[in-house]
């Protein structure tokens, strides 16, 4: 069964039902809800890292060439290995650290009464 039907081709099915006010499974060798994630197939994600040590440490290796370690690092390359992703690590602009500020204005005084 495609985890990602296409719209309008889904199915429903009746996975349980209420008897005796007690639970029944329609099928109880039947997952309820299929595992969806567990193999990425050696797809390359993304990451964003910098440095925060004692999570993040950054050292360099070569020229303008880094090599990143720590418990934050340890763990995403873990899960990296039980799902069979590939990351790339990159580093956000200075000042942007913890994400962009995205204010912006209503283009009216907006009060929260907070």
């Amino acid at each position: 069964m495609d985890p990602y039907p296409t719209p309008g081709n889904s199915k429903i099915r009746y996975v349980a039902r209420w008897v005796d006010s007690e639970l029944v499974l329609t099928n109880e060798d039947e997952l309820l809800f299929e595992e969806k994630i567990n193999n990425l197939q050696g797809h390359s994600l993304t990451a964003c890292v910098f440095e925060f040590p004692p999570l993040v440490i950054k050292r360099e290796v070569g020229n303008n060439t880094f090599k990143y370690t720590g418990l934050e690092v340890a763990i995403f390359e873990e899960i990296g290995k039980l799902l069979n992703f590939t990351y790339n690590y990159y580093e956000p602009p200075a000042g942007e650290l913890w994400g962009k500020d995205v204010s912006f204005s209503f283009g009216f005084p907006l009060e929260l009464g907070i």
